[in-house]
């Protein structure tokens, strides 16, 4: 039988300073609650009108099969017929190709977001009447094909074309510029 002994600290204590303890179960607890958070987000009925549709995607590094791949990481913010936002569906994709984006927006509409209809008895249009995005073309198709209804592109996505056309003499503006990209649409 082998005996260690263990050296006694004054300050501290003996436990490895880069571990922290019961850091792995709140983690773990951490990604159940996100994972159900999203389950749920994603499974909501979508009851009421939404006539104000903003979708984005970004790209993110995710492991698949001990390999780490690029994904599009895509959303929907919308307002509803109170004025409030809301997020009506995420959804993690290979790319942004339109059938990738028709599939997210039929599944929106499967759990109740509405298409474009116009003027109906009571006088008003229903559903969604504007969706904002940057300009990809697998967006706007999906948009049309899914929703019918007028696509715009955001001023997000619109101002670093204008800025890039902002001669020297514009260029002591452009910082203060920043701000609209936190702003949607």
């Amino acid at each position: 039988m082998v005996e260690l002994r263990v050296p006694k600290l004054r300050k501290g204590s003996d436990f490895p300073g880069f571990l922290q303890p019961r850091r792995m179960a709140q983690k773990a607890l951490t990604a159940v609650i996100q994972k159900a958070y999203v389950q749920g987000l994603r499974n909501r009925l979508l009851e009421g009108d939404r006539p104000y549709l903003w979708i984005d995607a970004t790209y993110v590094k995710v492991r698949q099969n001990n390999h780490i791949a690029s994904v599009a990481a895509i959303f929907a913010l919308a307002v509803n017929s109170d004025g409030r936002r809301e997020v009506p569906g995420l959804d993690i994709g290979a790319c942004e190709a339109e059938p990738f984006w028709a599939g997210f927006l039929r599944k929106l509409t499967r759990r109740g977001l509405r298409p474009f209809r116009g003027l109906q008895a009571s006088r008003r249009a229903t559903g969604v009447k504007l969706v904002i995005s940057d300009a990809h073309e697998g967006i706007k198709a999906a948009v049309s094909k899914v929703l019918s209804c007028t696509w715009q592109r955001c001023r997000v996505h619109v101002m670093p074309n204008a800025l890039a056309h902002v001669g020297k003499s514009g260029q002591a503006c452009r910082p203060g510029l920043h701000r609209h990209r936190l702003c949607p649409g």
